[in-house]
């Protein structure tokens, strides 16, 4: 059964409106759950032929489609968190004083961070740095920045600079 024009134009204001809510501090996952469960009740719903089929074919597709916008959500949430990681890894690496910047874009967020490692101890067998880290996240014109200063220890077994906690 071909989709009616009404339900297409349903799926695409709520795809549309559920944008919006990447400025009220909800997670891709979170976003993504919600696009993908309007989009997969209407689709459902429209799919089987009719009366209570209908409401088993939303309810069905809307779990399908919530799982599956879920999944992708999250995913983009762990890109950002493993380019983070990367970038502080890469930054932690330099010379104590020298100032490591990172950008990228995903979606509709664009990420700048910068760290600067300082002094250099041996803790145990351990190498390592204070620093400190800027990380700004940017959605449309709203800048969200968070600062840190700590403690990252080098771990030789994963070949990876580790912030203490």
């Amino acid at each position: 059964m071909i989709l009616e024009k009404r339900t297409i134009a349903l799926i695409v204001i709520a795809t549309f409106g559920i944008g919006g809510c990447a400025d009220m501090n909800y997670s891709k996952e979170q976003i993504g759950g919600v696009g993908g469960s309007v989009a997969g009740a209407l689709i459902g719903y429209n799919l089987i032929g009719g009366g209570n089929g209908r409401y088993l074919g939303a309810a069905l597709g809307g779990l399908a489609g919530y799982l599956a916008g879920k999944t992708i959500g999250k995913h983009m949430d762990d890109q950002d968190r493993e380019r983070l990681v990367s970038a502080t890894d890469t930054g932690l690496r330099r010379e104590p004083g020298r100032t490591y910047e990172e950008s990228w874009k995903n979606g509709d967020r664009t990420y700048e961070t910068r760290i600067t490692p300082q002094d250099s101890y041996a803790r145990g067998n351990a190498q390592c740095k204070h620093f400190t880290q800027e990380t700004v996240v940017m959605v449309d014109s709203k800048r969200e920045i968070a600062q840190q200063q700590g403690t990252a220890c080098y771990d030789r077994t994963q070949n990876l600079w580790i912030v203490q906690r």
